[in-house]
Order: C-alpha cells, then sequence, then structure tokens
C-alpha cells in the first residue's frame, strides 16, 4: 500500500508538518465529496447505497439522453425525461458552488498552510 506523504519517514519528528498537512488533506476531502461520493472512490456503484452526488449524475444524464451508458440504452429515440431536463441546471448550481468552495479553500486553507510550512516544505500550488 502505498503511503500518504506525511507518513514518509522524513517527516517523522515534525509533527507540526504532519498534523497540519493532514487537516488541510480533511479540508480538501470535504470540497472532493461534494463532486464523488467516498464510497466511488474505490468501488463500483452498484455496491453502495448513496445519493449520486455531482460526477455520477452528470455520468448517468449524459448516458440517459446521450448515447447510453452501461444498463442505460440512451439515444434520441425517445424526448428526454422531465428530471433529465431539469437536472442540468441544478447540476450546474451544485457544481457553481462546489467550484467556489473549492476556491474558498485554495485561497483560504492552501495560503494559510504555505505560511505556517514556511521554509518547512515547497509552498503547494495550483
Amino acid at each position: 500500500m502505498d503511503r500518504l506523504p506525511w507518513e514518509e519517514p522524513r517527516f517523522r519528528g515534525r509533527e507540526d508538518v504532519v498534523k497540519a498537512a493532514q487537516d488541510l488533506d480533511t479540508k480538501m476531502q470535504l470540497v472532493e465529496e461534494k463532486l464523488l461520493e467516498r464510497a466511488q472512490w474505490t468501488s463500483d456503484d452498484k455496491y453502495f447505497r448513496q445519493a449520486y452526488r455531482i460526477y455520477m449524475n452528470l455520468i448517468w444524464l449524459n448516458g440517459e439522453v446521450g448515447p447510453g451508458a452501461g444498463d442505460v440504452a440512451g439515444g434520441a429515440d425517445f424526448r428526454p425525461t422531465d428530471t433529465s431536463i431539469a437536472l442540468p441546471a441544478e447540476l450546474e448550481g451544485q457544481l457553481a458552488k462546489s467550484k467556489a468552495e473549492y476556491e474558498d479553500m485554495l485561497a483560504k486553507n492552501v495560503a494559510a498552510f504555505n505560511q505556517v510550512m514556511g521554509g518547512k516544505l515547497s509552498p503547494m500550488v495550483k
């Protein structure tokens, strides 16, 4: 199994660096989980019972109104359902909100992390 960056031997005894990196990682994961369910990080969607988030909703919407996806036929033979028509606007709103949260996290949390780490690690960049 791969080690997380802060589990590398060079960070042993540097609890300040490890704690700051873990805290930032947690904040980044919270933003990422708005886009993709944690269960999807390592598994096929058939094996969990959780509402889809933005990414999987976009995949399935494309399957429904596009060429198909998995067990969804898709195609242009039938008009999109009312849900298929309304869903893009909802997803675009969720995506815009997530993007704003991501940008805010970069501006505040990553900047603060870089300042605290001043000289202890190379600065994080976009």
